[in-house]
């Protein structure tokens, strides 16, 4: 169950967007990934984990936070 969106950050960094089973938790995992010397892609500390369940919220909280940028631009 490994669905995997990357989104290119900057030349060096990309955000790792899937979902993945740990430990019998249903997860939805979005990680910041950086390209080693050898240019192959590593996984960082920098990100968060959260229960799929709560993808919905996530989603409606980042519509509304998009949503406030585009009425201030």
């Amino acid at each position: 169950m490994a669905d995997l969106i990357d989104i290119p950050k900057n030349a060096r960094e990309t955000l790792r967007i899937q979902r993945e089973e740990y430990q019998g938790h249903d997860l939805v995992n979005v990680r910041i990934w950086v390209s080693d010397d050898s240019g192959e892609l590593r996984p960082t500390r920098k990100g968060l984990a959260i229960q799929a369940s709560l993808t919905p919220s996530l989603i409606e909280a980042l519509a509304k936070v998009s949503a406030s940028d585009a009425e201030a631009a």
